[in-house]
């Protein structure tokens, strides 16, 4: 929601506590912390057969996966993620896990391609326009477990 301060033509984010909008500065620093790791196709996903496979965690089609599970499982400690969507035109937020959870069912039905970094476990979570859901760790960042 937007709203006017006083009576000039300047408007702010009025929103809720835990979620926030990531201005072009916060979301290219966040993007290149994590997306731009990966190999993109033209059409801007995750080129996964360019990964490594030994970072890819878990890959589906996107109608059998319940995002909150998948979150819960690979990210289990997280307390903030960050979401991208498939254009700039909708700002990318940050949100805690408060705040989250009860919204994932309406974004994986709403939107129909998205990333998820989950900044403190790095991990990427591709919800992919062709219907794949992908997990990832975050090439040149981390060490997958002994």
């Amino acid at each position: 929601m937007r709203s006017g301060e006083g009576g000039g033509r300047s408007l702010t984010w009025v929103g809720r506590p835990g979620v926030t909008l990531l201005d072009l500065d916060e979301h290219t620093r966040y993007e290149q912390g994590s997306l731009r790791r990966f190999p993109r196709s033209g059409s801007g996903a995750v080129s996964w057969d360019q990964v490594p496979d030994d970072l890819i965690l878990f890959s589906a089609d996107s109608e059998t996966v319940n995002l909150e599970d998948a979150l819960r499982r690979w990210s289990p400690d997280q307390r903030s993620l960050v979401f991208f969507w498939g254009n700039l035109a909708m700002p990318s937020v940050k949100m805690s896990h408060e705040v989250t959870w009860p919204l994932l069912p309406d974004i994986s039905d709403k939107v129909p391609e998205f990333w998820v970094y989950a900044i403190d476990d790095d991990i990427l979570f591709e919800e992919s326009f062709d219907g794949t859901f992908t997990v990832s760790r975050i090439p040149g960042k981390a060490t997958p477990p002994d």
